[in-house]
Protein backbone atom coordinates (compact mmCIF):
# COMPACT_ATOMS: atom_id res chain seq x y z
CA UNK A 1 0.00 0.00 0.00
CA UNK A 2 1.58 3.51 -0.94
CA UNK A 3 1.72 6.37 1.48
CA UNK A 4 -0.85 8.83 0.96
CA UNK A 5 -2.44 11.85 3.24
CA UNK A 6 -3.81 15.86 2.91
CA UNK A 7 -1.10 18.26 1.58
CA UNK A 8 -0.12 20.63 4.57
CA UNK A 9 1.66 24.03 3.52
CA UNK A 10 4.04 25.99 6.10
CA UNK A 11 1.31 26.58 8.31
CA UNK A 12 0.00 23.54 8.81
CA UNK A 13 -3.20 24.08 6.91
CA UNK A 14 -4.76 22.23 3.56
CA UNK A 15 -4.13 24.20 0.55
CA UNK A 16 -6.03 23.40 -3.03
CA UNK A 17 -4.15 22.47 -5.81
CA UNK A 18 -4.80 24.01 -9.61
CA UNK A 19 -7.97 22.45 -10.43
CA UNK A 20 -9.11 23.45 -6.97
CA UNK A 21 -9.24 20.11 -5.26
CA UNK A 22 -7.57 19.53 -1.96
CA UNK A 23 -4.05 18.80 -2.07
CA UNK A 24 -2.51 15.53 -1.40
CA UNK A 25 0.46 14.27 -0.78
CA UNK A 26 1.65 10.26 -1.69
CA UNK A 27 5.32 8.28 -1.35
CA UNK A 28 7.66 9.61 0.21
CA UNK A 29 6.74 12.74 0.80
CA UNK A 30 3.38 11.73 3.09
CA UNK A 31 5.65 9.51 4.75
CA UNK A 32 7.73 12.43 6.33
CA UNK A 33 5.03 14.45 6.47
CA UNK A 34 2.72 12.14 8.53
CA UNK A 35 6.49 11.58 10.97
CA UNK A 36 6.12 15.61 11.05
CA UNK A 37 3.00 15.12 12.91
CA UNK A 38 4.05 12.45 14.79
CA UNK A 39 6.79 14.65 16.31
CA UNK A 40 4.10 17.28 16.72
CA UNK A 41 1.29 15.44 18.57
CA UNK A 42 1.03 15.33 22.72
CA UNK A 43 -0.73 12.66 24.50
CA UNK A 44 -4.46 12.80 24.70
CA UNK A 45 -4.50 15.38 22.03
CA UNK A 46 -5.39 12.82 18.88
CA UNK A 47 -9.38 12.70 19.27
CA UNK A 48 -9.40 9.04 17.99
CA UNK A 49 -6.53 7.45 19.62
CA UNK A 50 -5.21 9.21 22.61
CA UNK A 51 -2.59 6.92 23.59
CA UNK A 52 -0.88 7.79 20.63
CA UNK A 53 1.81 11.51 20.85
CA UNK A 54 4.38 12.15 22.51
CA UNK A 55 3.82 12.71 26.96
CA UNK A 56 5.80 16.16 27.11
CA UNK A 57 3.28 17.33 29.82
CA UNK A 58 4.01 14.11 31.89
CA UNK A 59 8.19 14.27 31.73
CA UNK A 60 9.61 16.65 29.88
CA UNK A 61 8.23 20.12 30.77
CA UNK A 62 10.17 22.42 32.51
CA UNK A 63 13.15 19.83 32.90
CA UNK A 64 15.59 22.41 30.86
CA UNK A 65 18.52 20.95 28.76
CA UNK A 66 18.40 17.61 31.03
CA UNK A 67 15.19 16.38 29.60
CA UNK A 68 16.80 17.21 25.91
CA UNK A 69 18.01 13.25 25.38
CA UNK A 70 14.58 11.87 26.92
CA UNK A 71 13.03 13.65 24.06
CA UNK A 72 15.23 13.05 21.57
CA UNK A 73 14.48 9.62 22.33
CA UNK A 74 10.85 9.84 22.56
CA UNK A 75 10.50 11.56 19.53
CA UNK A 76 12.62 8.48 17.94
CA UNK A 77 9.95 6.41 19.21
CA UNK A 78 7.12 8.43 17.71
CA UNK A 79 9.14 8.44 13.90
CA UNK A 80 9.63 4.63 14.11
CA UNK A 81 5.96 3.94 14.77
CA UNK A 82 4.89 5.90 11.82
CA UNK A 83 4.25 3.41 8.94
CA UNK A 84 7.03 3.43 6.22
CA UNK A 85 9.92 5.02 8.64
CA UNK A 86 12.53 2.03 9.08
CA UNK A 87 14.95 4.05 10.96
CA UNK A 88 15.33 7.88 12.81
CA UNK A 89 17.57 9.74 14.43
CA UNK A 90 16.54 13.29 16.75
CA UNK A 91 19.18 15.93 17.48
CA UNK A 92 17.60 19.01 19.38
CA UNK A 93 19.17 21.98 20.68
CA UNK A 94 17.75 24.95 23.34
CA UNK A 95 17.56 27.84 21.09
CA UNK A 96 17.43 31.47 22.24
CA UNK A 97 14.68 31.98 24.87
CA UNK A 98 14.34 28.67 25.85
CA UNK A 99 12.98 26.92 22.59
CA UNK A 100 13.57 23.88 21.72
CA UNK A 101 14.75 23.05 17.76
CA UNK A 102 16.20 20.71 15.88
CA UNK A 103 16.26 18.15 12.95
CA UNK A 104 15.07 14.56 12.63
CA UNK A 105 16.36 12.53 10.10
CA UNK A 106 14.35 9.62 8.75
CA UNK A 107 15.02 6.34 6.54
CA UNK A 108 12.07 5.36 4.63
CA UNK A 109 11.41 1.40 3.93
CA UNK A 110 12.23 2.20 0.55
CA UNK A 111 15.52 2.83 0.92
CA UNK A 112 15.10 7.34 0.56
CA UNK A 113 16.13 9.62 3.35
CA UNK A 114 14.60 12.78 4.57
CA UNK A 115 15.48 15.67 6.92
CA UNK A 116 12.30 16.94 9.37
CA UNK A 117 12.96 20.39 10.95
CA UNK A 118 11.20 21.43 13.59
Amino acid sequence: MSAYTLFLDDSWDITLNSDGKIKTATEAYAIAQNGCNATRLFTKDAYFDQQKGIPHFDIELGHGIAAVPIIESRIKQALLNVEGISDALAVLDIQKDRILGGNAYITLTSGETAKISF
